[in-house]
C-alpha cells in the first residue's frame, strides 16, 4: 500500500514537471542548438541557403571593435546597476523594516515603478531628461551625451527595477530574529557593528539572489536601452544584446549575430557561475 502511494506521488510529480521541462526544451535547448548551427554559416536570416563558413564568424567577432565595445558597455552598465541597485535597495529595505506610520503606503510607492512596462519607463524618463532635466546638465539630455548616456540608462533601470530587490531584502530582514540583535547589544555592539556581524551574514542568501539576478540582468540589458537610445548616440550605449539584434534584423548577418549570441551566453554562464560560487561560499562562512 505504501509503495503504491509513493508510486502515485512520483507519477504526479513527474506529470507536473513535464510541461515545464517540455517548455524548457522547446524554447531554450532546441533554439540554442539551432543557433550554434547557424553561427557556422553566412545565413542572412531571410533566404533558404545557408553556406557553411566554419569558424569565420567567431574569428570575425574576435577582431571586431564593435563587439568588444559592446561587451565593455554591457559590463559597465551591469556593474553600475548591480552596485547602485543593491546598495540603494538594501538601504531602503532597512528603512522600511522599521515600524512607523505610513510604512505600508511607502512600501507600495517604492514597488509601484516595477509594475510599469520597461519600455514605458524608458519613454517617460527620455522625455524628462530631454524636456525637464536638460538644464541641470548644461542644456543637453543625459542620454544625448557620450559620457553620460550609460549612467542615464542606469538611472532609468534603477527607478524601474528597484522594488524587486527591496521586496527580497525585506523578506530576508523579516526572518532575522530580534534575539540576535539583543545578544549583539549585550556584547556591546553598536548599530554599525550589529549590521556587519548580524544583518549582513544573515542576509547573505538574499544578497546572493539579488546580486546575481541584477548582474546577469544587467549584462543581458536590452529593452530599456533600445527604447531610450537605440544604442546611441552613435554606438555609445550599444550593449551586446543590441549588437546582436542589429546584426540579426538590421544588417541581415544572422550567422555572425548567432556567433555573438553563443559567445555571450558562454560569458554569462562563466560570470554567473563565478559570482554564485563566491557569494555562496560567504553564505557557508556566515
Amino acid at each position: 500500500m505504501q509503495k503504491r502511494k509513493k508510486a502515485k506521488e512520483k507519477f504526479w510529480y513527474t506529470a507536473l514537471l513535464l510541461p515545464g521541462f517540455a517548455l524548457f526544451i522547446f524554447s531554450i535547448v532546441i533554439p540554442f542548438i539551432s543557433g550554434i548551427q547557424v553561427s557556422f554559416t553566412s545565413w542572412d536570416g531571410i533566404g533558404q541557403v545557408m553556406k557553411y563558413v566554419g569558424v569565420k564568424n567567431y574569428l570575425l567577432l574576435l577582431r571586431s571593435p564593435d563587439f568588444w565595445n559592446s561587451v565593455g558597455h554591457s559590463f559597465y552598465f551591469a556593474i553600475l546597476i548591480t552596485v547602485s541597485n543593491n546598495v540603494l535597495s538594501l538601504a531602503v529595505a532597512l528603512g522600511l523594516n522599521r515600524a512607523f506610520k505610513g510604512r505600508g503606503a511607502l512600501r507600495t510607492a517604492f514597488f509601484f515603478p516595477t509594475c510599469l512596462s520597461t519600455v514605458l519607463a524608458a519613454f517617460i524618463w527620455s522625455f524628462l531628461f530631454r524636456e525637464s532635466l536638460a538644464p541641470l546638465f548644461g542644456g543637453m539630455s543625459l542620454l544625448g551625451n557620450y559620457k553620460t548616456v550609460i549612467p542615464g540608462i542606469v538611472l532609468i533601470a534603477l527607478w524601474n527595477g528597484l522594488g524587486i530587490n527591496v521586496v527580497i531584502y525585506l523578506a530576508g530582514l523579516s526572518n532575522i530574529s530580534r534575539e540576535l540583535y539583543e545578544a549583539a547589544r549585550v556584547d556591546g555592539a553598536n548599530a554599525l557593528q550589529s549590521f556587519k556581524s548580524v544583518t549582513v551574514p544573515m542576509l547573505m542568501p538574499s544578497i546572493t539572489v539579488c546580486v546575481t539576478m541584477t548582474l546577469i540582468g544587467g549584462l543581458k540589458e536590452f529593452a530599456t536601452t533600445m527604447a531610450a537610445t537605440g544604442g546611441g548616440p552613435g554606438k555609445a550605449s550599444e550593449m551586446v544584446s543590441i549588437h546582436i539584434y542589429k546584426n540579426l534584423y538590421s544588417y541581415y548577418q544572422a550567422g555572425y549575430g548567432q556567433a555573438v549570441a553563443i559567445v555571450f551566453v558562454l560569458i554569462l554562464i562563466v560570470c554567473g557561475g563565478i559570482l554564485s560560487k563566491v557569494l555562496r561560499s560567504r553564505e557557508v562562512e556566515a
